[in-house]
């Protein structure tokens, strides 16, 4: 009976001392979150506002623009499987210490640390029709695989990937890397004595070890496939050529400061909140089979 008291009134401490944090998170992210849903269920603005429902999700399903939008994030997601595998092929081979390890370690996190608008605009130069990747090509007889990488609209929104997973593979390659630098060195070596090949110990050794890790940075990129390719799309493409690379982030700035038809783009924002809700479930549950 004591205990029990003992415990209550230390969790009503703690909850004293957490309660200013909790006042900030709902002021910061609550209250948004509450007025862009209200908006959602509106139309009209200002003083105007009437409630409208469900009709902006009624339209907005709808339209042809947003399903293109949502389906470009889908496609984006092939990243996923490339930079993860990437990041966990170069973390391995960076491990072995191989000759001049540390500057190869430093030349793939380089990428991570440069501002997306300045890599955004050199890119934007290189892969123009007759910008320097396409006119190296031809200086190499290789004039058949030109493209006008940013402006064709077959191809574009793969250039954009391409761009992200250059940008992206240094932060995976350095998170395997810390991870593997504090397993214990005797697991590789009797790997070794036994025969294994590079490939077995990075099967059978590596990737056990780093599957918490690897989880995370999956969702990791999901949630940035989803929230954070923007500034991508933006500086490279503008959502072009003919809306083939427009997204979900970009759908929202387009309606809400564009076209300020802020009930859509209130409409688009709840709708990506939700798929967030939905792969953070799937995230739960997936660690949780993990530790099963």
């Amino acid at each position: 009976m004591v205990r029990s008291k003992l415990i209550g009134k230390q969790a009503g401490t703690a909850f004293l001392f957490l309660l200013p944090g909790l006042l900030l998170i709902g002021f910061v992210y609550l209250i948004p979150i509450i007025n862009v849903i209200g908006l959602s269920l509106s139309k009209g603005v200002g003083e105007n506002q009437t409630f409208a429902g469900l009709t902006n999700y009624q339209v907005i399903l709808k339209d042809r623009l947003f399903q293109s939008a949502f389906l470009n994030n889908v496609k984006l997601l092939v990243i996923v499987p490339i930079l993860t595998l990437g990041a966990l092929i170069f973390a391995s081979i960076l491990y072995d210490r191989i000759r001049g390890w540390r500057i190869y370690q430093t030349v793939i996190f380089i990428p991570v640390v440069l501002a997306i608008a300045a890599m955004g605009i050199t890119f934007g130069q290189l892969l123009q029709f007759k910008g320097l990747v396409n006119e190296f090509l031809r200086s190499i007889q290789l004039g058949f695989l030109t493209r006008d990488w940013l402006g064709d609209q077959n191809i574009a929104l793969w250039t954009v990937g391409g761009v992200i997973i250059w940008k992206e593979l240094g932060f995976g390659t350095i998170l395997f890397l810390a991870r593997l630098m504090s397993v214990e060195q005797d697991l590789f070596d009797a790997a070794k004595v036994d025969g294994a090949s590079w490939w077995q110990r990075l099967w059978n050794v590596s990737i056990p070890q780093l599957v918490h890790v690897i989880e995370f940075y999956a969702i990791l990129l999901v949630v940035t496939v989803f929230s954070f390719v923007f500034d991508y799309i933006l500086i490279l493409t503008n959502g072009g050529p003919n809306n083939s690379t427009i997204v979900g982030e970009f759908f929202i700035y387009k309606f809400g400061f564009i076209y300020n038809r802020f009930n859509i783009a209130s409409t688009v924002a709840v709708l990506y909140l939700v798929v967030g809700i939905i792969l953070m479930i799937v995230r739960y549950q997936i660690v949780k089979r993990i530790e099963e």
